[in-house]
């Protein structure tokens, strides 16, 4: 016989009958019940149909748009962003959270093709400036961690771009590891920035600084495709150069792992992670996202952010992929490789766990 699941008031109104809750226990129950998170598939289902919602208020602001011409669509954008950014603050739920965030980004789109129509702005160079400056001010003020993070990927994305336009693209090679230091001290500041209160706001742009790093360096995987090679043209110059700062950076960060989990950072057996560190940034050093992937490991788990442990251990994945299959050798050489960095990995693994119990520590997977 199926029984009825008692809901959570019928059994606080018994525990109250019987003495063991405070007769007044809805005046405090209620509020705390009504902050419980939202299932996800609700969410979901809340969040798709402000998109749908957002799409339909595009198409309409997109169709006065082409009555009113170039300088309409300008004067749309700038009014759909400017509107968006006043709603986020005043409005907390989910469906408004995702039709704001919709319409910030429409407003954008609006605003550039708007700049795309008019004669006087018909560089591209002028349209990705004003995207760097819109989404610079809208990182700042745009009370939205996704719209946040998105802000910070669409800056760094168009920089990378005008490299290309203005042909300083060599300047690659320097970016990604300027982006990953500037997120290794972001890292390194979040106490300051919790004390702060900046924790929320700092929060996305370190990982959209984080995600424009493994994105500046994926582009790394490109210059061994024969196409670009056969024509002279270097879509990522001197990729051992962001290999050797990156390289720099990971020896620091296990400088600062050695310290904290063994006697010391100038042991025989940290002088032989030195060692090792130094031998895998050699065998890596055209294919710079493989130093980058251990180095937000490392610095990962010595923070304990086990989601950006996660995001390096999938970009090694990727960047593995592409860059061996992309690269213009036989199958047999790239089988080789990657069996031999992997019984490499397994020896390490091996010793640094050997070591780890030897020191007294905990030797779990």
């Amino acid at each position: 016989m199926a029984h009825d699941t008692p809901s959570t008031r019928s059994v606080f109104e018994q525990l109250a009958r019987e003495g063991l809750v405070d007769p007044a226990w809805a005046d405090t129950l209620t509020p705390a019940l009504a902050q419980q998170p939202t299932p996800w598939f609700v969410r979901g289902m809340v969040g798709a149909g402000a998109w749908l919602a957002a799409i339909l208020l595009i198409v309409f602001v997109a169709g006065l748009g082409f009555m009113t011409g170039a300088a309409g669509f300008i004067f749309l954008g700038l009014v759909a962003m400017a509107g968006a950014c006043a709603a986020r603050y005043r409005f907390d739920s989910d469906f408004a959270t995702q039709l704001v965030l919709a319409v910030s980004l429409a407003g954008q789109g609006l605003f550039v093709t708007g700049l795309l129509q008019t004669a006087t702005f018909d560089d591209f160079e002028v349209v990705l400036w004003s995207l760097i400056v819109i989404n610079a001010i809208l990182a700042a003020i745009f009370p939205d961690k996704t719209h946040r993070f998105l802000s910070v990927a669409l800056i760094f994305g168009s920089l990378t771009m005008l490299l290309y336009i203005y042909e300083v693209h060599d300047l690659l090679a320097v970016l990604g590891p300027a982006l990953a230091a500037l997120f290794m001290w972001l890292l390194a500041k979040e106490s300051a920035f919790v004390a702060q209160s900046l924790f929320d706001t700092l929060t996305p742009i370190r990982a959209g600084i984080l995600f424009s790093a493994f994105g500046v360096t994926m582009m790394s995987t490109i210059y061994v495709l024969p196409q670009f090679v056969d024509e002279g043209f270097q879509f990522y110059p001197r990729p051992w150069l962001s290999s050797l700062l990156y390289g720099g950076m990971l020896l620091l960060a296990e400088r600062r792992v050695l310290a904290e989990v063994f006697s010391g950072a100038s042991s025989a057996f940290a002088i032989g992670v030195y060692a090792a560190t130094a031998i895998v940034a050699a065998a890596a050093w055209p294919a710079p996202g493989m130093i980058l992937s251990l180095l937000v490991i490392v610095i990962a788990s010595v923070h304990g952010h086990p989601v950006y442990r996660g995001a390096g251990i999938a970009f090694l994945a990727v960047f593995t992929t592409a860059f061996f299959y992309g690269i213009d050798v036989g199958m047999l050489v790239k089988s080789a490789s990657l069996i031999a960095t992997g019984v490499v990995v397994l020896a390490c693994r091996w010793l640094l766990l050997r070591a780890v119990a030897a020191d007294g520590g905990v030797a779990d997977a």
